[in-house]
């Protein structure tokens, strides 16, 4: 399958690793992030589809991270990649209805 990036969900990962205290947190956190790409680009219909967020638009939780979700499309033969955001934010107005 095909994985594209979205350059805001390549900027959240990032800020939200250089946000942990510990750099080491910071990158557990991004390899987390990473493992979790890996597993949908094999099961992308693995995610809780989350419609009340955008037509298509699924969730998957970052492995050891709580709620920290990463939110994405599955198109054609193409996995999106879209937003990392913490869950408990008012996630209709950090993501918008694209």
């Amino acid at each position: 399958m095909n994985v594209t990036r979205a350059s805001r969900f390549e900027a959240d990962a990032a800020g939200i690793a250089r946000e942990f205290e510990h750099p080491q947190a910071g990158l557990r956190f991004l390899d987390a992030v990473e493992s979790a790409v890996a597993e949908l680009a094999r099961q992308p219909f693995l995610g809780r589809l989350r419609l009340e967020h955008g037509e298509g638009r699924r969730s998957w939780r970052v492995p050891g991270f709580g709620k920290w979700l990463i939110f994405y499309r599955v198109r054609d033969n193409s996995l999106q990649l879209q937003r990392v955001v913490y869950g408990a934010r008012d996630l209709p107005r950090v993501l918008g209805h694209d």
